[in-house]
C-alpha cells in the first residue's frame, strides 16, 4: 500500500475524527493540512499510528525521517569519523 499525504487521508475522514484520536484540536489539523504549521515529528509518529500506517511519517516529514526504508544509523564512538581521523583526537 502506497502512503498517502495527510490531505488525501481527510476525503476518508473529518479532521475532527482525525484531532480526537490524536487528542489534538481541529484547528491544528487544518494548520497542517494547509501547510501553515510544520507536524512536529512526536505528532507525525502519533498520526502514522491513527492513520494505520496510511499516512506515514516519512510522508509528513521527510526532512527528520527520510526516505522510505532508509533508516538512519548512529555513528559508534569508536567508528571512524567522517574525514578518516582518529575519533579521540581532536
Amino acid at each position: 500500500m502506497a502512503a498517502m499525504n495527510l490531505h488525501d487521508y481527510l476525503t476518508t475522514t473529518t479532521q475532527q475524527e482525525l484531532a480526537d484520536r490524536l487528542g489534538v484540536t481541529q484547528g491544528i489539523i487544518s494548520q497542517w493540512v494547509l501547510g501553515r504549521v510544520p507536524v512536529p515529528p512526536e505528532r507525525a509518529a502519533a498520526i502514522e499510528r491513527a492513520t494505520q500506517g496510511e499516512v506515514t511519517r516519512v510522508e509528513l516529514r521527510p526532512d527528520v525521517f527520510g526516505p522510505l526504508g532508509i533508516r538512519r544509523k548512529r555513528r559508534n564512538k569508536n567508528s571512524p569519523t567522517p574525514h578518516g581521523g582518529d575519533p579521540g583526537s581532536a
